[in-house]
């Protein structure tokens, strides 16, 4: 289960000649997963153009993450930081955005410190604010995974953790509770074998976890849940994936009759709950709760979100067999 809706079809052709950089900006997110390049060549295209207000802000955070977590490319990024009109490196509104990506920048580059207790990076003294830090921990670690250090992503969930939950800001603490959640996810739909992913992986979902839990509403809560028994699931450990998605879908039964406790929600847990009892050998529940997908398929009418899951009812038929 994802917050991210799917791609407009519409899209692809409109993109380039998007009237304006909020529409574009805003077609980008929509297409980065699927198309990173052609995003970051868009933003690189009206990079000089890019105003110093909010909308431009945003355009410096759609690069941030297409450039680095998609790509992988500090070197691009560092490029189209440069090429920004100067009003836009001395604005208010865009400061936070610029801070926080040179941060990560400089914290991708530098290497492992044995000086400090954790043997990470020692921070630098103009890094931002925590709030800023957590939202860009996800372009970070998605670096620090490709470079084969998801150990210093650990590392650091491991102070930021505690920290976090300590933060009296819940918008600042759902900061890390997304990144935590968007990189166990990508980590999941990843390549098996590697057990520092792995590690990772359930790391980030368990933190997630608390988290939302801390700081979210019941809907954070339960798709955290999906998370976490997506994740075990993966890893075949069935008991424990049983766990987290009944748990899911508890959550979103607690509260039938709620608008967002709806037929789009419900498809989702009974998703992990198919994932789960496959791994756990389970071919009954699976088959029951495989129906009850079919079911509330039928009841989606989201024009966006229907084949959104019909894509997701596709893939579990194609691995069940």
């Amino acid at each position: 289960m994802s917050t991210t809706p799917v791609e407009s079809t519409s899209i692809p052709a409109q993109l380039e000649a998007a009237p304006d950089l909020a529409s574009m900006v805003n077609q980008g997110w929509g297409l980065h997963a699927k198309e990173p390049d052609r995003v970051a060549k868009a933003l690189e295209a009206r990079v000089d153009s890019i105003p110093p207000d909010p909308t431009g802000a945003g355009a410096l955070q759609l690069a941030e993450h297409v450039c680095l977590s998609h790509l992988g490319d500090t070197a691009r990024l560092e490029r189209f930081l440069a090429a920004l009109p100067a009003a836009v490196t001395t604005s208010e509104a865009c400061a936070g955005s610029l801070r926080k990506s040179r941060w990560v920048l400089t914290m991708a580059s530098a290497s492992p410190s044995p000086g400090s207790p954790s043997g990470l990076p020692v921070e630098p003294t103009d890094a931002p604010v925590d709030r800023l830090r957590w939202a860009g921990m996800q372009n970070l670690w998605s670096l620090w995974i490709r470079a084969g250090r998801a150990h210093d992503a650990l590392a650091m969930l491991a102070q930021e953790l505690p920290r976090a939950l300590g933060e009296p800001d819940t918008a600042a603490r759902r900061n890390l509770a997304s990144t935590c959640n968007n990189i166990a996810g990508d980590l999941r739909e990843g390549v098996r074998g590697n057990q520092d992913n792995d590690r990772l992986m359930l790391a980030l979902a368990d933190a997630s976890l608390q988290l939302w839990t801390s700081a979210g509403t019941w809907v954070n809560a339960e798709r955290a849940e999906y998370q976490l028994g997506r994740c075990h699931a993966v890893l075949g450990d069935g008991a424990t994936a049983l766990r987290h998605a009944e748990a899911c879908l508890s959550g979103v039964e607690a509260h039938r009759g709620e608008p967002e406790a709806n037929a789009f929600e419900l498809f989702f847990a009974h998703e992990a709950v198919v994932y789960a009892a496959r791994a756990a050998n389970d071919p009954a529940r699976v088959a029951q709760h495989l129906e009850r997908m079919r079911s509330y398929l039928a009841e989606v009418d989201d024009a966006e979100l229907k084949p959104w899951c019909q894509e997701a009812l596709d893939e579990v038929q194609k691995q069940i067999g």
